[in-house]
């Protein structure tokens, strides 16, 4: 009888110490993922307004396609959409046949704005400002690591406190990049890009080379700093230096 309680006794003991196991290693599990995955904060509406869906996909934006939409026919679906705003539209006086139109709309509970650049009656650029509300982590875990970066001193104001970075994350082929910046003060050398950094500023475009790209936009593409991606940590020692 006393070995038949002790053989129960052992098996209620082996039986509390694999829940508890499990219950451990589930919640090491999540911490690690909370470590190494970033968390999305848009909702599941506001991500199709910004990322599209399989009707409409990037760099194509609310029925918007780089390279192919026509400039009036671009401002009759953004006076038809829901999630529209205001609108305004500008001719560049500078470039004859450029113009732009411009808007505010809403992505989830907050207002933001976006622009549309077009040459001679075709969009070929649209940018969207995201509230910083997707980061560098979920853009990669979505499309994966970008072709080039390009990180470069932006420091407006050499007098200030902080020194200011700016970088832009080019997936041409794919027909978009994404902008992001850092500050840091003018003796730190350890800034890091790390997954959570916000994206600032999405430029969806019609598919093409970086070099095509460059040529399109009169830049000289020898002087960028286009750098491989070499993931996540130093912005000196990676794409700096």
């Amino acid at each position: 009888m006393k070995n038949k309680k002790t053989k129960i006794f052992a098996l209620i003991l082996l039986v509390v110490s694999i829940i508890v196991g499990l219950v451990v290693y589930r919640l090491r599990s999540k911490t690690l993922q909370s470590e190494t995955q970033v968390i999305v904060t848009l909702s599941v509406k506001a991500f199709e307004n910004l990322f599209g869906d399989s009707s409409c996909a990037w760099p194509c934006w609310q029925g918007i396609i780089p390279g192919v939409t026509t400039r009036d026919e671009a401002l009759q679906i953004l006076n038809n959409s829901p999630i529209i705003v205001e609108i305004s539209t500008r001719s560049n006086e500078l470039a004859a046949g450029f113009d732009s139109i411009n808007w505010k709309w809403v992505l989830d509970d907050s207002e933001t704005t976006g622009l549309a650049r077009s040459q001679n009656g075709i969009v070929y650029e649209i940018q969207l400002k995201t509230n910083q509300s997707i980061s560098i982590g979920e853009i990669i875990n979505r499309f994966g690591p970008p072709e080039k970066i390009n990180i470069i001193d932006c420091t407006e104001v050499p007098e200030g406190e902080f020194r200011y970075w700016c970088g832009i994350l080019y997936y041409t082929k794919k027909g978009f990049s994404f902008h992001s910046s850092w500050a840091g003060t003018w003796d730190e050398q350890d800034l890091k890009i790390n997954p959570s950094d916000p994206i600032e500023i999405i430029a969806l475009i019609k598919p093409s080379t970086i070099e095509e790209w460059a040529l399109f936009n009169g830049l000289d593409i020898s002087s960028f700093n286009l750098r491989d991606w070499e993931g996540y940590g130093g912005l000196y020692d990676l794409y700096v230096r």
